[in-house]
């Protein structure tokens, strides 16, 4: 049982996570330290781990996933979130959209904890994450939080398109705004995500990207178009994903996403 006095494998690896993350090899090297298990064993535990959303894996490096975190929050009290100096920044590939996914909310709910400003900037060229079926419980639940936990967010999709609108009515409430129109000197490849001094950017190949903008410019609803959008995830490709600490341009992306919003005033 996590931090009870008879503990298995998959109880050390995750404490040991919970300290920082780590390499495999690592983790293996220090979970050998305190016990018999060879890397075999320990590859096999957080195998398990990620397949039951414990941990979040990018590459070899290896974190506990944050969604997992705040369900036992109140047993870890632990505050997990990467910190970069000033100017640092990381560098993620994924080639499953669902790893992806799961290591960018880790990230994203990680920084929650550090930003206290209330303030997150989303852009999007067109939102279909909230719709991919095996993330729409997640997806939904990230939505959600905005409220419950009364954090302002303002989320820009780049499309106007019936399929745009519909994730903006579908979702946006007091604490989520949600503007849909073009805005000029982004990339339709990135998804950016803007706390405090920290950009988040999942950038998409462009063959993918156009492929969805002609999808979304079809005028259909998703539910028409979401098994070809499905099956463009299903194949493996190569995404990027990139963590830097820049108050620099993390301000400018800020101005220029905030034009269409109104602010709340403390």
């Amino acid at each position: 049982m996590l931090c009870g006095k008879q503990r298995g494998l998959e109880d050390r690896v995750v404490e040991r996570l919970i300290e920082a993350p780590a390499t495999m090899k690592v983790l293996a090297a220090d979970l050998k330290a305190g016990g018999k298990q060879g890397p075999r064993a320990v590859y096999k535990a957080v195998g398990n781990l990620i397949r039951c959303g414990v941990l979040a894996k990018a590459g070899m490096v290896v974190r506990v996933d944050q969604e997992w975190a705040r369900v036992v929050r109140n047993l870890v009290q632990h505050p997990i979130a990467p910190s970069l100096a000033p100017g640092e920044r990381l560098a993620y590939r994924f080639t499953s959209l669902a790893n992806l996914d799961a290591y960018w909310k880790t990230l994203v709910l990680g920084l929650e904890e550090l930003e206290q400003d209330g303030q997150v900037f989303v852009y999007t060229p067109h939102n279909f994450w909230a719709y991919l079926p095996e993330r729409k419980e997640s997806e939904d639940g990230y939505y959600r939080h905005f409220a419950e936990q009364k954090v302002h967010a303002y989320h820009t999709v780049g499309g106007s398109t019936a399929a745009d609108l519909a994730f903006k009515y579908a979702y946006q409430n007091q604490f989520l705004q949600i503007h849909a129109g073009h805005v000029g000197g982004l990339l339709r490849t990135d998804h950016l995500k803007i706390l405090g001094d920290y950009v988040l950017n999942v950038r998409l190949p462009k063959g993918i990207t156009s492929h969805i903008d002609s999808l979304y410019a079809s005028g259909r609803g998703v539910a028409d178009f979401l098994p070809e959008l499905v099956g463009i995830f299903e194949t493996r490709t190569n995404i990027r994903l990139t963590l830097e600490h820049n108050g620099p341009k993390a301000r400018k992306l800020k101005k220029r996403l905030s034009l269409p919003f109104y602010f709340w005033q403390s």
